[in-house]
């Protein structure tokens, strides 16, 4: 491909930037041997951790399984393929989420069931819900059910002072 940040990269490469470029947010990087990391499915793969001061919701960086990066906090992950492109958007991810401007958003039904998760950016917290949530919606059969039985959608943070969770109320037809 002539897109230079399309290039493929090996993502085991990239620890040791991912440590350095946050170094200021003190990560620690673990291995299949190491107790609780048992997880990972490969031999070489490798668990960056970035240890949350405010509560117990850190972020974990998956790197190596399956040939590319997972993202994980709060109730939500995020893939990203081997290619520098999409490093640099996990690289992105990270740093919006320690400073409070991505979020984890998880949608769930008013029995506690889930329907979906993403991450979004703060400003985006105020939208439509629907719209934030559209791969869900637009799938009719989920949409009637959020919508005749309630909804919730909640939003988790780096720093839980600007933790929020909207619930929607069932509406009820006549019909």
């Amino acid at each position: 491909m002539d897109n230079k940040n399309h290039q493929e990269i090996n993502v085991l490469d990239k620890e040791s930037e991912i440590l350095s470029l946050f170094k200021e947010y003190n990560p620690r990087s673990f291995c299949k041997k190491d107790e609780g990391f048992d997880w990972l499915e490969e031999e070489d793969s490798k668990c960056v951790v970035f240890i949350n001061p405010f509560y117990d919701n850190d972020i974990e960086i998956n790197i190596g399984d399956r040939g590319e990066f997972t993202l994980f906090f709060g109730n939500n992950h995020e893939h990203y393929c081997a290619y520098q492109d999409d490093y640099e958007n996990l690289l992105e991810r990270i740093k919006k989420i320690l400073i409070n401007e991505s979020c984890g958003a998880v949608l769930k039904d008013s029995v506690d069931k889930w329907f979906g998760s993403c991450f979004c950016e703060k400003n985006e917290v105020d939208k439509e819900l629907s719209q934030i949530f559209n791969f869900c919606f637009k799938v009719k059969e989920f949409s009637n059910h959020l919508i005749k039985t309630g909804y919730s959608v909640c939003f988790t943070f780096w720093n839980p002072a600007d933790n929020k969770t909207i619930a929607i109320e069932p509406t009820h037809c006549n019909n």
